[in-house]
């Protein structure tokens, strides 16, 4: 690193971070100062790092989104736990074990084929949901709840017990698999308008992504959000999202968006929470790394400190 133009004020310190981190987790964290070399008709990220880049530039950036990714995690679980207590009232009401017949789902959702086994045999998504649902009751056969429903009744969950083992992804496909009168009255628990149910399935795959990153311990302060979400008609949330509509195309994979729908859905689950001020405090403590700042690496707008958003008041409530 050294020999690619990396310096360092303490040489002791260097050695000992690479040893807890990692060189190649470390790696990730100098990438952004890694040289851009533009001479070329097509332009080519160089080994080399810009003059002047340091190894504890490296190590800022890795605690900040260490913090980062504890916080949004609050959040992201708060949604998760949220979702899990949402699907399991809504379908519960239809039928205490709903998501154990297909007759009490979207038919056609849980039919449509999603992929083929080796010999190709189709797999539908109520099939592939059941194996992941299967599985996640195997991992938890040891909890004391699992043990007295298996034990009392043969192994059938209500479906407000089953979503206490089900993870964010479980739960995810279940979701998309209900009925659409089952979405809307969701979505509504969630603050988005009733037609707005498909809208918050894609903010919802985009925070099990970030989820998952952030419960792994990877890299997310800069990282490109996978399956960003898209513009929407803003009469489906109340004003404090309407802003996102406007950020660039270019902007929209950073994590702002996405960190955006967290604040916004945690204040529809728990009114009293006060995590968007939380993230907003540890983000306004980011001070620019060599030109890089929450504007130009995360996609924060210029005037989002002053947003009602980041300023929810739970005491107001």
């Amino acid at each position: 690193m050294r020999a690619r133009g990396l310096t360092y004020k303490d040489h002791i310190l260097a050695i000992q971070s690479l040893k807890r981190i990692g060189y190649y987790r470390l790696s990730a964290y100098t990438y952004p100062f890694r040289i851009l070399d533009e001479s070329q008709s097509t332009p080519v990220l160089r080994d080399e790092f810009e003059r002047g880049t340091t190894f504890e530039d490296a190590l800022y950036l890795y605690a900040f989104d260490e913090k980062l990714r504890t916080i949004l995690l609050e959040g992201l679980n708060a949604i998760e736990i949220g979702l899990g207590v949402q699907v399991g009232y809504t379908l519960g009401k239809r039928s205490p074990i709903g998501h154990e017949n297909v007759n009490d789902l979207n038919v056609h959702a849980c039919n449509e084929v999603i992929s083929y086994t080796s010999d190709g045999t189709p797999v539908t998504q109520y099939a592939a949901w059941r194996m992941r649902y299967e599985k996640l009751l195997v991992d938890a056969k040891n909890e004391v709840y699992v043990q007295h429903h298996q034990r009392e009744y043969g192994g059938h969950f209500p479906v407000w017990v089953a979503t206490e083992f089900m993870d964010f992804g479980c739960l995810l496909r279940l979701f998309d698999m209900l009925r659409t009168e089952d979405k809307k009255k969701i979505a509504l628990a969630f603050g988005v308008d009733r037609d707005g149910h498909e809208v918050l399935f894609k903010w919802l795959k985009a925070l099990n992504v970030l989820r998952n990153h952030c419960a792994h311990s990877n890299r997310v302060w800069n990282r490109a959000t996978v399956n960003a979400p898209g513009r929407y008609r803003s009469g489906i949330v109340d004003a404090r999202l309407h802003h996102l509509n406007a950020i660039a195309d270019s902007e929209r994979p950073r994590i702002y968006i996405v960190a955006a729908i967290v604040a916004y859905l945690s204040t529809k689950i728990n009114p009293q929470t006060n995590w968007p001020r939380t993230f907003a405090t540890q983000v306004k403590k980011f001070k620019s790394v060599r030109g890089r700042t929450v504007g130009t690496e995360m996609g924060f707008p210029e005037d989002w400190e002053q947003l009602d958003l980041w300023n929810w008041d739970p005491k107001a409530k």
